[in-house]
């Protein structure tokens, strides 16, 4: 077996070389090298975002000007990750982790988060926002202490079962109890107090106890 082998003609060939970055003009970035000032693109594959100052290596070809790689920077304090298209991040058979002193995640349209598990493990947290809807075929609090504030709140469940030790309840103006029917089961003592007390029925108050006590 034979193989053919073409040698490319010398002007075919990519001439690489190393400048620093003086300006840019929307998706150009102007390099100065030792052959002058070069108006160069950012390679596919260079998802760093270019800087003033730079030290980066430009690649010739075809009469066109690419940064395929930036060799050093004197300010290191912001790097960015740049695209136009679509980025995913994606490890097959491992763990993909984002570890900093902070991290923010901020998305023009949605954010949306998938996992068969989500756990959030903070010291404290803030939340903001226009409208909440929460859905959970269950759903658990736990909390030492839980602060809720509201101008209105409505509930509307099928069953609703109360387990308390003890509660202490303040009503402002008047609380309204519409109930087909209402049974309070006390063990010790029921006491009520109002300054005017009215009981009425339509067919007939019992009161039934071993003894009564009235005056």
């Amino acid at each position: 077996m034979s193989a053919n082998i073409h040698n490319l003609p010398e002007k075919a060939l990519p001439l690489q070389e190393s400048g620093h970055v003086i300006g840019q003009e929307s998706r150009f970035w102007l390099v100065r090298t030792s052959t002058g000032v070069h108006r160069s693109r950012r390679s596919f594959d260079c998802l760093i975002a270019p800087q003033l100052a730079d030290k980066v290596v430009v690649m010739h070809v075809d009469g066109e000007h690419w940064v395929t790689h930036i060799l050093d920077r004197e300010d290191t304090g912001e790097v960015s990750l740049q695209t136009e298209g679509n980025l995913t991040l994606c490890s097959k058979n491992g763990s993909v982790q984002m570890v900093g002193l902070t991290v923010r995640q901020h998305a023009q349209q949605s954010l949306e988060q998938y996992g068969a598990k989500v756990s959030v493990t903070s010291q404290a947290e803030v939340h903001t926002t226009g409208k909440l809807a929460l859905a959970s075929q269950e759903t658990v609090f736990q909390s030492l202490q839980l602060d809720a504030k509201a101008d209105r709140a409505v509930f509307s469940v099928g069953t609703l079962m109360q387990k308390v030790k003890s509660s202490v309840r303040q009503i402002q103006d008047a609380e309204i109890v519409t109930a087909g029917q209402l049974v309070h089961k006390i063990r010790n003592c029921f006491k009520s107090h109002s300054k005017n007390t009215i009981l009425t029925s339509d067919q007939d108050i019992k009161v039934d106890a071993k003894r009564i006590h009235m005056g």
